[in-house]
């Protein structure tokens, strides 16, 4: 878009609000990287500090979570009383190796044979300002798609110029359908977007307003992955690992006062040992209270 910061974005400020007046267990905030350097979400973080959540803040990159596309967005995921970065370890270990779109298409599916055919597809590329060069816009199945907007799936304009890295020639290029672009998005097959079943139809959405929808979602397997994160380490079934840091901290105090007690292997690992118990009789929670 046009990246300004419009009054729709002070809804983050409400948006924080109505978390600490209600004191919700969880919450997670999602926009594009950009927004956690804005204004309006300096003050949400610091109401959700004041009011007692940890916070746990990342970029993650849908590629990695499930669907064939880059979309790289910020992350703020809290929960009261916890110490910050809380479930970092658990985001990364739930990434796995990306995707590209060729992992979605279906050969008995027409569309996808069409594409599988071509080998490459359109994608409408980031527009320069004047004087800069104009993104790439076709890629080939063998990699990720670029972002999801609402206009993914119409064709070029003839003004389009080729860049030198696109994957074909623009005339080969096959267009994404509506259908491809929301499976790209992590939507299945099944999925009922409630379409007007005729343009002039009384029910259902518009065209424009399911384009809008699907490239506004959070991608959908993404979303399951995150989900499950947080099922999990609300219900106990995953523990926070101590990492090396931790045997570095019982370490420092020899190197802070000469004078103590040189710690031994076996009384680390017995300290490492009690520390696990405690994680596992508080389900997993790292209080933010008892850390300090």
């Amino acid at each position: 878009g046009k990246r300004q910061i419009t009054d729709r974005a002070r809804l983050t400020r409400h948006f924080a609000q109505i978390i600490c007046l209600q004191r919700v267990q969880w919450f997670i905030f999602e926009n594009v990287p950009r927004a956690a350097d804005s204004k309006e979400y300096a003050y949400a973080r610091g109401l959700w500090k004041r009011h007692g959540y940890g916070l746990t803040e990342t970029v993650l990159d849908a590629q990695f979570y499930g669907v064939p596309q880059r979309r790289e967005r910020f992350f703020c995921i809290g929960r009261l009383g916890e110490i910050d970065g809380f479930l970092l370890a658990e985001l990364k270990a739930a990434a796995t190796s990306g995707m590209v779109v060729r992992d979605i298409l279906d050969p008995e599916r027409p569309d996808d044979a069409a594409l599988l055919s071509a080998g490459a597809f359109f994608a409408r590329p980031w527009m320069g300002k004047s004087g800069e060069p104009n993104g790439r816009g076709v890629l080939s199945i063998d990699e990720p798609c670029a972002t999801i907007t609402r206009n993914r799936h119409e064709a070029p304009g003839k003004a389009y110029q080729r860049h030198p890295d696109d994957a074909a020639d623009i005339n080969d290029a096959h267009i994404l359908t509506p259908d491809q672009v929301a499976r790209i998005q992590g939507f299945p097959t099944t999925y009922d977007f409630k379409r007007k079943p005729k343009k002039r139809a009384a029910e259902g959405l518009p065209e424009k307003v399911v384009n809008l929808m699907v490239a506004n979602a959070v991608p959908v397997t993404m979303a399951q992955r995150i989900g499950k994160v947080i099922f999990d380490r609300h219900h106990g079934l995953v523990m926070p690992k101590l990492d090396k840091d931790f045997t570095d901290f019982l370490l420092s105090r020899k190197r802070k006062n000469p004078k103590a007690a040189v710690l031994s292997g076996r009384v680390i690992e017995n300290l490492r040992h009690n520390v696990n118990r405690a994680l596992h009789m508080c389900d997993g929670r790292i209080y933010a209270d008892f850390w300090r």
